[in-house]
């Protein structure tokens, strides 16, 4: 069965950001991809992101951590990405391996 690209329908889907429960990101998804963003006044050259299968950690280069945990559900790593937008926030896409909406990232 062939996936849809990612951002097909994505206008149907989208939903509004909403807080993690500690504050320390916001997120949004659709059945397909997680969308993530972190305020950090970390220079870009000084933030590291290590997203595997099940897990995620963003840290800094003075070994501080932004972003730690297991996900709600395991992404396909290959076609994850991060960047950082003109305001300066680091912004993730997590592609997720079973297409299904996620109650949170971080369980």
């Amino acid at each position: 069965k062939a996936r849809k690209a990612v951002g097909d329908n994505m206008a149907k889907e989208e939903t509004a950001m909403t807080a993690s429960a500690d504050g320390s990101y916001s997120w949004r998804d659709t059945k397909e991809t997680a969308y993530l963003e972190i305020q950090t006044t970390e220079k870009k050259d000084d933030v590291n992101c290590k997203i595997e299968s099940d897990s995620i950690c963003i840290f800094t280069n003075k070994n501080e951590t932004l972003l730690q945990g297991n996900l709600f559900q395991n992404v396909i790593v290959s076609e994850c990405k991060w960047q950082w937008d003109e305001k300066g926030k680091l912004c993730l896409t997590l592609v997720k391996a079973t297409p299904m909406r996620w109650l949170q990232v971080i369980r």
